[in-house]
């Protein structure tokens, strides 16, 4: 089986999240289609989806996404600077301003492949 969660960006605060973070296929609709290519003798794949959510504040999501290889990897300026931006997302979009805690949605992706008989 192959699991991956990726960011729920049909919420309008997550998209502009991963609108600020550029494209690195971390979000939802990244995977919807784009599924990898399993090789051998499985039988078709089960395919499944989960909704589930984590709690954080403006420090918390900077943190998570400081966490990120695609983040880390940023020259320092580059990287506080994105961190910074993030900050300010969650401090000021119109779903979360006002909200010392929001939650971040993520859909869990299940493909599951048995051997074939």
């Amino acid at each position: 089986a192959l699991f991956y969660n990726s960011r729920d960006d049909a919420v309008g605060w997550v998209q502009a999240l991963a609108d600020l973070v550029g494209d690195h296929a971390d979000h939802a609709s990244a995977h919807r289609e784009d599924r990898p290519e399993v090789l051998g003798p499985f039988e078709p794949e089960e395919l499944a989806r989960f909704r589930q959510q984590q709690e954080l504040d403006a420090d918390g999501l900077a943190d998570l996404l400081g966490s990120r290889s695609y983040v880390i990897t940023m020259a320092p300026d580059a990287r506080a600077e994105l961190l910074d931006r993030a900050r300010t997302l969650a401090r000021t979009h119109p779903q979360l301003v006002g909200r010392q805690h929001f939650y971040l949605p993520y859909v869990t992706t299940v493909q599951r492949y048995t051997l074939a008989s």
